[in-house]
């Protein structure tokens, strides 16, 4: 999980930056200038969470965080900072939670064990590619595909290439209207267009093989999906 940290004292960004060194799961950066962040952004560099201070300079960290929502939506940003009443104002632009200083580590973790169960019944996805970890938005996946020893994230428009099994992705979407149709396709009940006893065709046209194992399972699975709906 890509962590920036954006503080301009460097004693408390270190040691931010610190209780994340010994966690395999956590790359973790640190910023002592706003703009220096901002910039990594404005050149398609993402992180996942942003331990950021309210009162910097050149910048503060309202505007800073403004801006960067421009460019990613997503990113969790949990606010660290002396100042309480910059809250109102943090929460306008998505803020996730406010840590006073100074902070602890029981608090850091807290923070973290409360993402971590947000992205479980959010809409987004955390996965690895070669570039890096990022989220996805699970309501935009046409479809799951193995591919070599990969597994491909079909969307409208892109393809994402995951390092992860089929299978894994499958345990994860499986609360979120994904069906196994095939050994090689899990695909989103939701983009379902039309479909007889051996295949399917998704809302973008596009037509997969629902196999002769899996067949009924899909059926029953699509209408129970469809009542719940209505």
């Amino acid at each position: 999980m890509k962590i920036a940290i954006c503080e301009d004292e460097e004693v408390m960004a270190k040691k931010l930056w610190n209780l994340f060194v010994d966690d395999p799961a956590a790359d973790a950066s640190y910023f002592l200038n706003p703009l220096d962040l901002l910039k990594r952004y404005e050149h398609g560099e993402r992180w996942q969470i942003l331990f950021c201070d309210a009162l910097m300079e050149p910048i503060d960290g309202i505007t800073l965080c403004r801006r960067i929502r421009e460019y990613d939506p997503n990113v969790y940003i949990v606010f660290v900072t002396n100042y309480i009443e910059y809250a109102p104002a943090g929460y306008e632009i998505g803020l996730f939670r406010y840590l006073l200083k100074p902070v602890t580590k029981e608090a850091v973790e807290k923070v973290m064990q409360e993402i971590k169960a947000d992205l479980q019944q959010s809409a987004r996805l955390l996965v690895k590619t070669a570039e890096g970890s990022f989220f996805l938005d699970r309501r935009e996946i046409l479809y799951l595909e193995v591919f070599d020893k990969e597994t491909c994230i079909h969307y409208e428009n892109e393809t994402v290439r995951v390092s992860k099994s089929l299978g894994e992705l499958e345990k994860q979407l499986r609360p979120y209207s994904f069906f196994r149709i095939h050994r090689k396709y899990l695909v989103n009940l939701e983009r379902v267009q039309e479909f007889d006893q051996y295949r399917l065709t998704l809302d973008n046209g596009k037509t997969l093989p629902v196999s002769r194992r899996n067949s009924l399972a899909f059926r029953r699975q699509l209408y129970r999906f469809l009542e719940e709906k209505c």
